[in-house]
């Protein structure tokens, strides 16, 4: 859930603050709870009785006695800075004193005022309000209102857009400037994002170009966006030939171009808990198991490759193929975190398969998060993949074609990540 902080800059830090405007900021402030994977945002006040920058903010560590650290990024300057009078007076009437308190006080806005401090700001000023049109009520009805299948396919493809970003060590604050805006004439989460992330599509795809199989689902992109740090570059495509209605969950498929190594995830929700053993995914499932036929005869191609020659080409494990259970996922266009879950390679999840402990007292087989001991979690998998540690070598990367020219008949979309470092390791060619 996003909150909003109304905060007033002491006189004693104003010109510390203008020093560091293009920058970051942070500021002891009275203790106050926020959930880091939530986005809080922040009412500047630099002159008295005036709302002068908004911000985007997070809680930092324990300050002292009952303080925390409010540490600011993404500062900007309202031209046309907002009156608190203004505020109040086009702000519901239910809410107004919450308001006022906080404007006196500072501090965390409760939802209801946050809501309502939105909307004002929004009718009171477009350019701010360009910057706040994420979090108006308009927003999130527009959320509300979207079908169970719209909503599920967006949820997915963002996971695995979160999870491609986590990866590629790039910030996944631009998540949240997602908004839902044209989403019932479009089969794309990209899309809804700012155009300060979208590139000319031909400019990625031709960046695509190399990656075995693409020429084939060329025709199914649905949307290009790249991100980048001072290091790093990551070009995403969303391809899907389905409505949005229609399709029915998301894979990643994520290549790391410096490494040339290719790492595939199938993204598998577990069903709800009815007893005390909570969400469970129930074997055979197979749907699944056709995938994994499909895999394993590809698996047998790739481990008849010869042996890396190069130091950078050497994995702990040449395995490509990842599943990961997790409970359902939901759209959160305003948290970042990862949905939590279970990865396992291929090579595990074979034994998953046919493990007896795994059988319940009916003859049935499922995994949940008591029964299946060890586990790869998203922290440990994305440790893995970022340097490569884990996937194809190169030349066996030259054989994945037949899984993602093929990949799209299943009815789910895609999300195909390729990251490059800007500086490039002398690794052997495919």
């Amino acid at each position: 859930m996003t909150q909003g902080y109304l905060f007033k800059i002491p006189p004693d830090r104003r010109s510390i603050f203008n020093d560091h405007i293009e920058g970051e900021f942070a500021q002891p402030v009275p203790s106050f709870s926020h959930s880091r994977g939530s986005a809080l945002i922040v009412f500047i006040s630099l002159e008295e009785g005036l709302i002068t920058h908004l911000a985007s903010g997070r809680a930092g560590n324990h300050a002292g006695t009952d303080l925390r650290r409010l540490n600011l990024e993404q500062i900007h300057i309202l031209e046309n800075p907002l009156n608190f009078s203004d505020i109040l007076e086009h702000s519901p009437s239910n809410v107004r004193r919450y308001i006022s308190n906080a404007f006196e006080h500072g501090g965390i806005l409760p939802p209801g005022s946050f809501n309502g401090m939105v909307n004002a700001i929004y009718e009171l000023n477009p350019d701010a309000g360009s910057l706040l049109a994420r979090y108006s009520t308009q927003r999130q009805e527009t959320i509300a209102n979207l079908s169970s299948n719209v909503s599920k396919s967006l949820a997915a493809q963002k996971e695995a857009l979160n999870t491609a970003l986590s990866i590629a060590g790039i910030d996944r604050k631009p998540l949240l400037e997602w908004t839902p805006n044209h989403v019932e004439q479009s089969s794309s989460f990209l899309t809804g994002l700012p155009n300060a992330y979208l590139r000319e599509d031909q400019m990625i795809l031709n960046d695509f170009n190399f990656i075995p199989g693409f020429d084939r689902i060329r025709g199914s992109v649905t949307g290009t966006v790249q991100f980048e740090n001072r290091d790093t570059k990551l070009n995403v495509i969303l391809a899907n030939r389905l409505p949005l209605e229609e399709q029915t969950g998301a894979d990643l498929i994520y290549y790391n171009a410096t490494y040339q190594s290719f790492v595939l995830v199938q993204y598998k929700a577990m069903e709800d808990g009815t007893d005390d053993y909570g969400p469970s995914f129930r074997l055979p499932n197979w749907q699944l198991t056709e995938e994994l036929t499909r895999a394993d005869a590809l698996m047998d191609q790739i481990r008849s490759v010869p042996p890396v020659s190069n130091r950078n080409g050497y994995r702990l494990a040449e395995i490509p193929f990842f599943l990961k259970l997790c409970p359902r996922i939901v759209l959160k266009p305003d948290d970042v975190g990862l949905t939590p879950g279970m990865y396992f390679s291929r090579d595990h999840w074979k034994f998953l398969e046919t493990d007896s402990d795994l059988v319940g007292a009916r003859g049935g087989r499922k995994i949940t998060y008591n029964n299946i001991g060890r586990h790869i979690n998203n922290t440990e998998f994305i440790s893995l993949v970022q340097n490569a540690w884990i996937g194809t070598t190169p030349a066996q990367s030259q054989m994945l074609e037949p899984i993602i020219s093929e990949i799209l008949t299943n009815g789910k979309s895609v999300i195909i990540a390729c990251k490059s470092n800007k500086e490039a390791l002398d690794i052997e060619e495919f």
